[in-house]
C-alpha cells in the first residue's frame, strides 16, 4: 500500500513540476516580458451519492495556455490535475492513477484499476 501512496506522491510531484516548468518558460515567449501567473477560475464542492464530499479548486495560467483542478478527496488526500481533452464537459487527469471529470453540475472520479482500466469511485453533484 505504501509504495502506491509514494509512486502517487511522485506522479503529483511530476505534475507540480511539469506546471512549475511552464510558468518559468512561459515568460520566454515572443519575448513577452509580462510575468505568467497562476488564477483562481472558481471553488467547487461536489456532493457524492455516498454523502462525502469533494473539494475542487479550478485554475488557469494567466494567458490561458493551462488549466488544472486541486481536488481534496474525503479523506484528506490531494491531487493536482492538469486538463486534458474530452468529448463532452471537462475532463482532469494525470492519465495514469485518477481521473475527474466534469459536465454542468456533476462530477465523476475514476482511479485506475489493477487491470489497467479506469474504475469510477465516486460520483456525485455540485452543492449549490
Amino acid at each position: 500500500m505504501r509504495k502506491g501512496v509514494d509512486e502517487m506522491a511522485g506522479k503529483n510531484c511530476v505534475a507540480i513540476a511539469g506546471i512549475l516548468l511552464i510558468l518559468l518558460l512561459g515568460g520566454c515567449k515572443n519575448g513577452n516580458k509580462e510575468e505568467l501567473g497562476i488564477k483562481v477560475v472558481y471553488e467547487a464542492e461536489y456532493i457524492c451519492l455516498d454523502q462525502s464530499r469533494i473539494e475542487a479548486r479550478y485554475f488557469s495560467l494567466t494567458d490561458d495556455s493551462l488549466n488544472f483542478v486541486k481536488i481534496k478527496m474525503p479523506d484528506g488526500e490531494e491531487h493536482t490535475l492538469p486538463q486534458v481533452i474530452a468529448a463532452s464537459g471537462a475532463r482532469y487527469s494525470d492519465e495514469h492513477s485518477i481521473q475527474f471529470w466534469i459536465k454542468g453540475n456533476a462530477m465523476t472520479l475514476y482511479a485506475m484499476g489493477e487491470e489497467g482500466e479506469w474504475k469510477m469511485i465516486k460520483e456525485g453533484m455540485a452543492k449549490e
